[in-house]
């Protein structure tokens, strides 16, 4: 992710772990030093169920073999999951299709 920036290409980086504000100030702490980069945060709302549901039903055709452990991480990040006071209005998580078939 550095290297593109760097690049001054755009890069975009899904990650829940930047949800625990700690998190995010030490990735805000990498970038702050970079010439033209503009970071804007962009949040899931926190809806633990769903993330769930799309890492049960995700992994039947994405190719994620350790449900049990992402179920853990969720578990683990909703505890510290905070979106900051002033972001914008949290997008909604779309669950996938029980059936892999089927497009999201």
């Amino acid at each position: 992710m550095r290297r593109t920036v760097l690049l001054g290409q755009d890069c975009i980086v899904e990650e829940a772990y930047f949800c625990v504000p700690a998190n995010r100030e030490w990735f805000e702490g990498q970038l702050k030093n970079m010439p033209n980069v503009t970071l804007r945060w962009i949040y899931f709302e926190k809806d633990l169920e769903s993330a769930n549901w799309n890492v049960l039903h995700g992994a039947k055709f994405r190719g994620k073999p350790d449900v049990q452990g992402h179920f853990v991480i969720n578990e683990q990040l909703f505890a510290h999951y905070l979106i900051p006071e002033g972001a914008a209005i949290p997008l909604p998580i779309k669950r996938c299709p029980e059936d892999p078939s089927a497009s999201i």
